[in-house]
C-alpha cells in the first residue's frame, strides 16, 4: 500500500462507530447544535495500517511513503479528477502536520462502548483486501475524523 502520510499517524474511524454516533445524536434529544468529532482508538501509522492489513490476510503487506508529486501525477495519470486529486492530497498533508493524530472520547460518551480498531476493521473486511480483489489503482483511500 501506499500514500503520502509519512511516519505520521492518524485516528482512522471505523464506519461502524460513524453509524452508531449518528444514531445516538438522532435518536436522541439534546445533541442540536453540538458538534461531534468521532475517531478511532488510538492514532495508528500506515506502518501499523499496513501490518494490521498484512495480519488480516495473512500475508506480509508493506507500506510505501510516495512523493506528493510523484502521487498527483500518478493519480492524474489514472484518470482522476483535478480536484479530486488535489482533495486526497491535501488531506495527506493535514495527515502530516499531525493534525488527526488525538484520539477522541466521542465514540465512548455517546455509545457506551470503545471505538473499534483498525486491526478489527481489517479483519472485517478482509476480502478486500486480498490482492485478487484489489484494482490495479493508484490510490485507495479510507475515511478518518
Amino acid at each position: 500500500m501506499f500514500a503520502t502520510a509519512g511516519p505520521a499517524a492518524i485516528t482512522y474511524v471505523d464506519v461502524y462507530d460513524v453509524a452508531a454516533v449518528a444514531a445516538v445524536v438522532l435518536v436522541e434529544e439534546g445533541h442540536e447544535g453540538r458538534i461531534y468529532e468521532p475517531s478511532g482508538p488510538e492514532a495508528i501509522t500506515h506502518d501499523q495500517i499496513a501490518t494490521a492489513i498484512g495480519a488480516a490476510i495473512g500475508s506480509r503487506v508493506g507500506y510505501v511513503d510516495v512523493h506528493e508529486e510523484v502521487a498527483r501525477q500518478a493519480m492524474l495519470a489514472e484518470g482522476m479528477p483535478e480536484a479530486v486529486t488535489e482533495f486526497i492530497l491535501g488531506f495527506f498533508a493535514s495527515v502530516r502536520t499531525g493534525s488527526l493524530a488525538q484520539p477522541t472520547d466521542a465514540v465512548r460518551t455517546l455509545t457506551g462502548r470503545e471505538p473499534r480498531t483498525f486491526g478489527q476493521f481489517a479483519r472485517d473486511y478482509v476480502a478486500l483486501f486480498r490482492p485478487e480483489v484489489v484494482p490495479d489503482a493508484p490510490m485507495a483511500t479510507a475515511g478518518a475524523r
